[in-house]
């Protein structure tokens, strides 16, 4: 599948996902043309950004993600005053929840269960179209190469060796260039959302993230309702405005 081709088939997925679709087999052979990629199912992965603070809420989600068979939710940059509220889904839940090493504040992910907690590694190149996140690949870094390597083989296969160096980019360098809330989905023009897959211990294919970016213009939109719950919306918009102002007068 070319870049485009791929790219505007993780469009539509995401658009789909926003949309509430079950995001099954069929869908992803019918509506985005992405092949089946041998999966018996494909586990619906939604991503939810911003803080979350109401016990009910943390609840809700982690009943969600136990009935997925996941057991690893994944926040970044918690108030404090959060702590609480953690201890007590990880108590009633069983969800173990990850706070030490994700710098994207509006950045909330589901990992699969069995992936422990590897330390952040700066150096792993990600392919851009297969993550919005520019930093916090902790679930990949000890198995970066062969992620990599199924990835291309998966959705790159036409492309050259110098192509292949030019489409993998360094995350910290494109956050510190994207500035406060921008993603690597920028550099190739997508304003809404991408997926991905996740690759489990033995390197196969165990589920379709999507994935997007919280953006003023989201909070406007239906497909902005899943967020309308998480507090700090306000102050969260009003960040990304700055930040995405600031990084196209610099571009």
């Amino acid at each position: 599948m070319s870049n485009a081709s791929f790219a505007k088939a993780s469009k539509i997925l995401s658009s789909l996902s926003m949309a509430g679709m079950p995001l099954s087999v069929e869908v992803l052979e019918h509506q985005t043309g992405i092949r089946r990629l041998a999966l018996d199912k494909v586990l619906e992965v939604m991503v939810f950004y911003g803080w979350v603070s109401r016990m009910g809420d943390l609840v809700e989600i982690g009943s969600q993600i136990k009935s997925w068979g996941l057991n690893m939710l994944s926040l970044s940059d918690l108030p404090d005053r959060s702590a609480p509220y953690l201890q007590e889904l990880y108590r009633q839940t069983g969800i173990d929840v990850d706070l030490s090493i994700y710098s994207a504040p509006h950045m909330v992910f589901i990992k699969k269960y069995g992936f422990s907690n590897h330390p952040y590694e700066p150096r792993i190149g990600i392919p851009y179209e297969a993550h919005t996140m520019a930093v916090g690949h902790t679930f990949l870094a000890q198995h970066s190469r062969a992620y990599l390597d199924q990835y291309i083989e998966k959705f790159l296969p036409d492309m050259s060796e110098d192509a292949l160096q030019a489409h993998v980019i360094n995350p910290v360098e494109a956050t510190r260039e994207q500035g406060f809330g921008m993603t690597t989905s920028d550099r190739i023009g997508l304003d809404e959302a991408i997926c991905s897959p996740v690759f489990g211990a033995n390197n196969e294919v165990v589920a379709i993230m999507s994935l997007w970016r919280p953006t003023p213009r989201h909070f406007e939109r239906p497909s902005g309702e899943l967020l309308s719950k998480l507090p700090y919306l306000h102050d969260m918009t009003e960040q990304l405005s700055l930040s995405l102002g600031s990084s196209r007068s610099a571009a």
